[in-house]
């Protein structure tokens, strides 16, 4: 990233967009070696992504398996670094820390380009999620946050909108994403669509 931007300033032009899809908390060793560095996991993580200086950064199915605390430790460091991070369909309950850090879109500005963020987390992962990790918190209709952020980023100013989304980790993946897409109405299909979650369909 850091490459791509002083590339981008050298040229001069505008930097690239950077984006960081959902489920960047797990599962793999690297995230596993940071959460068992109890209480010090959550600053650790949110030390290592601001690094990235990410333009948003998307909440997955695996972020929404965390452990209260630890979602609500995480997810205002997060914010607090200067990530913005992006849930558009998550209903929150504001009473949880990590509901104020979550912001429904995002609007970046590239030159004459004004970039839209939305991301997307489809309601079928909540199965499996134990149920008591999602206190205060629930998932709406993704093709209703899509229509809905798209007219309010539009109203702001938007020339181009992207969508992340986040999906069940198996062979429903692929065919939710397309179902996502075939139920867009006219007039609220994003620019592009950036799917997480395929990489084995």
């Amino acid at each position: 990233l850091d490459e791509a931007r002083a590339a981008a300033a050298a040229r001069p032009a505008p930097p690239p967009l950077s984006l960081l899809g959902g489920n960047w908390a797990g599962p793999d060793p690297f995230a596993a070696a940071i959460w068992g560095m109890r209480p010090g996991g959550p600053a650790a993580l949110a030390a290592l992504l601001a690094r990235g200086h990410y333009d948003a950064v998307a909440v997955g199915h695996e972020e929404l398996s965390l452990e209260p605390a630890t979602l609500d430790a995480l997810l205002p460091r997060l914010a607090a670094a200067g990530l913005p991070v992006v849930a558009s369909n998550l209903s929150c309950d504001a009473r949880r820390p990590a509901c104020g850090a979550i912001r429904r879109d995002v609007l970046v500005r590239r030159g004459d380009t004004a970039i839209g963020v939305l991301a997307v987390i489809s309601p079928s992962v909540k199965a499996g999620i134990p149920s008591g990790n999602l206190a205060g918190l629930d998932l709406t209709d993704p093709v209703a946050a899509i229509r809905d952020g798209m007219a309010r980023l539009r109203a702001q100013g938007a020339t181009r909108i992207v969508v992340m989304t986040d999906g069940p980790r198996d062979t429903r993946a692929l065919d939710e994403v397309d179902n996502l897409a075939r139920q867009l109405p006219a007039g609220a299909t994003p620019d592009l669509l950036l799917a997480a979650g395929l990489a084995d369909q």
